[in-house]
């Protein structure tokens, strides 16, 4: 017997998920075209001190994944 242990996205997910992703880097590439190296920097400190913004996009998995 064939079992599912997980399912994929639905086409409307993975359209949620581009935009969601579209957004994000829109705004990040936007802040950096308006404040230039300090944007980076601030990305920067923030993506390596565990203080990152919510991304739809992403999903913490569990150690068991």
């Amino acid at each position: 017997m064939i079992r599912s242990l997980k399912a994929g996205q639905t086409v409307a997910q993975k359209i949620q998920t581009e935009q969601s992703v579209r957004d994000t880097v829109t705004a990040i590439l936007a802040d950096i075209e308006s404040r230039g190296d300090a944007a980076v920097a601030e990305l920067s400190k923030n993506l390596t001190t565990g203080h990152r913004p919510a991304f739809g996009c992403l999903r913490t998995r569990s150690p068991s994944a």
